[in-house]
């Protein structure tokens, strides 16, 4: 009896979801504010990119977070697209400062 061998489907952004709309937080230290990167399933080949600039080649990868629009994608060294996203951060202003009168 013949096998036939099912291809492993490519992995896929799982974190953040698509079109996230994500905040710098004005209280909490910005070393402290990371934005988690995940695919499934995990393929060693697999690369992300932010903004068509390389991260990182983890499963996982967290990022500083920063106001502005974002492409995320993942991609093997070869350059075969797996999947993208895309995911904004804004930039929260500081709580104001209220004067007493």
């Amino acid at each position: 009896m013949a096998r036939t061998s099912v291809a492993a489907p490519p992995p896929r952004i799982v974190a953040p979801a698509p079109d996230s709309v994500l905040a710098v937080g004005p209280d909490i230290p910005r070393e402290a504010q990371l934005v988690r990167f995940a695919m499934r399933p995990w393929r060693p080949t697999a690369r992300w990119f932010l903004n068509g600039k390389p991260l990182s080649a983890e499963e996982q990868a967290r990022w500083p977070i920063a106001p502005g629009i974002f492409q995320l994608r993942l991609a093997d060294r070869n350059g075969q697209h797996y999947d993208e996203i895309n995911f904004t951060v804004r930039a929260t202003p500081p709580a104001a400062v209220q004067v007493a009168k």
